[in-house]
């Protein structure tokens, strides 16, 4: 199928689905590019990275080590440091951040209701939301229902790749990602059952933000995905970097999701806990997914700078052809927000214009050789198993994106929505 007409499919599916769910993290991302001007903060510093971001000198640091070393990565940030970037710093842009935020946003203009739960809802963050959010108590706009909440800011540092700061030069385009945590982060939302009438998925994600009362909060979690599983609403869980003590409570949360999103530096997080090993090549994040997979997820979502990578179990909702179209539809999707905002529909054909990776095709092209000694044959990108299908598709690659931060939860987003939405043409058939 032709690139234009698959998009303009999935668009047209989307007006199947009643809504979506999503929980539990928004923030405001204040936005700052990377240049010679970031210097002045810099005395001192080499490119090295610190366990914990306490003053300005680990926060630059880090942000020079993972130039050096072609990283994207997100780490926590003192309250001390979080007041001293709001003191001394003026982002360029100010936008909505969190993967619940992000990818309620995105549904919003793809024209699809997306019911959001967030704990923090100050005045500027609700004006943030995209005009088809609805807020998860009355459904209304954000806007209707804002608190005088505390605000969640995370500052996102971006750069290209060449850009040149203390004689570091950055080995691929970018970002690092100074988190703070808010004391009081709760996943304060008990009951789902009023919300389940008006949506056909959930997209879950923020666990990396939990600080305290780790049992209480993922009792929490877990209770809510399990109705909605009960329910037959199907559950995907958007991960991120984290540390230890939350990634222990956040891997038993994969055996209730049917879809699990992640990147390298989170498939290298989960397969060091569970295994003790690094994932270099395509050939070893394969075998990581795989024990993914082996958690209890029935579907994984691999997204990475090149490509995209997908491996479904038999017994998940969505058949590999439909996958296929779903991860192409989202290489446009975030190609294009690559490039400029995605405001409405039509604004996904912009990400056409950005070419498929070189790379990418190269790398699922060893896939593919390696896939065949094993027994599984790939024709157009898809590889029928006796128990796990795979399937992978080259990414586009803006040479100069204008923003990168949040590209990997539309792409999450993407796919999710559009395997609901095939699902959806399917019973509507029937």
């Amino acid at each position: 199928m032709y690139h234009r007409e698959l998009i303009g499919e999935n668009l047209k599916n989307f007006s199947r689905l009643k809504g979506a769910f999503l929980a539990y993290n928004t923030n405001i991302d204040n936005i700052v590019h990377v240049d010679s001007r970031i210097e002045r903060y810099m005395k001192g510093t080499k490119p090295e990275i610190s366990r914990r971001i306490k003053n300005e000198k680990d926060l630059f640091s880090g942000l020079l080590y993972f130039m050096k070393n072609g990283e994207a990565m997100e780490m926590p940030i003192s309250r001390k440091v979080s007041l001293w970037l709001e003191k001394n710093m003026k982002p360029e842009q100010q936008k909505m951040g969190g993967q619940a935020g992000i990818m309620g946003n995105f549904l919003s203009s793809m024209e699809i209701p997306a019911v959001v739960y967030t704990p923090f809802l100050s005045k500027r963050q609700s004006r943030l939301f995209g005009k088809n959010v609805k807020w998860w108590k009355n459904f209304k706009h954000p806007k209707k229902n804002f608190r005088n909440d505390k605000e969640k800011i995370n500052w996102i540092f971006e750069y290209n790749s060449g850009t040149m700061v203390r004689k570091v030069r950055a080995l691929k385009n970018g970002r690092f990602i100074a988190a703070s945590r808010p004391d009081k982060y709760e996943f304060g939302i008990k009951s789902v059952r009023k919300i389940m009438p008006k949506i056909d998925f959930a997209l879950l994600s923020g666990f990396q933000n939990v600080k305290n009362n780790y049992r209480r909060q993922f009792s929490c979690a877990r209770s809510v995905i399990r109705v909605l599983n009960k329910a037959g609403i199907p559950v995907h869980i958007e991960l991120v970097a984290s540390d230890k003590k939350n990634l222990k409570h956040i891997v038993p949360l994969i055996r209730y999701a049917d879809s699990v999103g992640l990147d390298n530096t989170e498939l290298n997080q989960i397969i060091r806990i569970i295994h003790g090993k690094r994932c270099r090549t395509i050939e070893e994040k394969f075998s990581g997914i795989l024990k993914i997979l082996d958690l209890g997820a029935k579907s994984v979502h691999f997204h990475y700078k090149g490509y995209f990578l997908a491996v479904r179990r038999k017994n998940y909702f969505s058949d590999p052809g439909e996958i296929k179209k779903s991860l192409e539809f989202a290489a446009a999707s975030a190609a294009a927000e690559a490039i400029g905002d995605i405001n409405k529909k039509k604004d996904v054909f912009s990400g056409l214009d950005v070419p498929l990776s070189a790379a990418g095709k190269r790398e699922i092209k060893r896939l593919k050789k390696w896939l065949m000694k094993r027994g599984i044959i790939m024709k157009n990108g898809i590889g029928i198993g006796d128990y796990y299908d795979v399937i992978a598709v080259p990414n586009r690659m803006a040479k100069k994106p204008r923003d990168i931060v949040g590209l990997g939860d539309i792409v999450s987003a993407s796919i999710f929505c559009c395997e609901n939405a095939y699902s959806k043409s399917h019973s509507d058939l029937a």
